[in-house]
């Protein structure tokens, strides 16, 4: 079950690095410095063919897609508006507005049902971090 569940995700992971959001750095660019809601600049020039996300932080290419998944949070060592939550398909990170961070702090391995959109970020070590910009967060009983 563990095998094929891990299956799923890379294909997952795979399919959307092909035709989902692509992700291009802001670095450089002449981004607003007000800090909205998600803890990034309201505003960003993006280069032809790419929207800024004001979520995310960084300009798109290409369109999010829809998810929602189950799965336990992981809230314990949370840093930034990032959270994540671990599901039968794996770990996905969680971006939410600064201000859910510290209460999801307290849900730390809760059940929740996510939904929002799927993107692929770059994590820390340089590898694509499958991600969920989240719309709802609904606490499972």
């Amino acid at each position: 079950m563990k095998l094929i569940n891990t299956l799923i995700l890379a294909s997952l992971c795979w399919a959307s690095s092909a035709s989902a959001a692509l992700v291009l750095k802001t670095e450089g660019l002449a981004c607003t410095e007000d800090y909205n809601e998600w803890g990034h600049g309201s505003f960003c020039p993006c280069p032809e063919s790419s929207v800024y996300n004001k979520k995310v932080g960084e300009c798109l290419v290409g369109d999010p897609w829809p998810i929602l998944v189950q799965g336990t949070l992981l809230s314990k060592n949370a840093t930034g508006p990032r959270v994540a939550l671990a599901t039968k398909f794996g770990r996905f990170e969680l971006l939410v507005k600064r201000s859910e961070v510290e209460k999801l702090r307290r849900a730390h391995g809760l059940s929740f049902e996510v939904s929002g959109e799927f993107i692929l970020l770059q994590g820390k070590d340089k590898k694509d971090q499958p991600t969920i910009i989240v719309d709802t967060l609904s606490w499972l009983e």
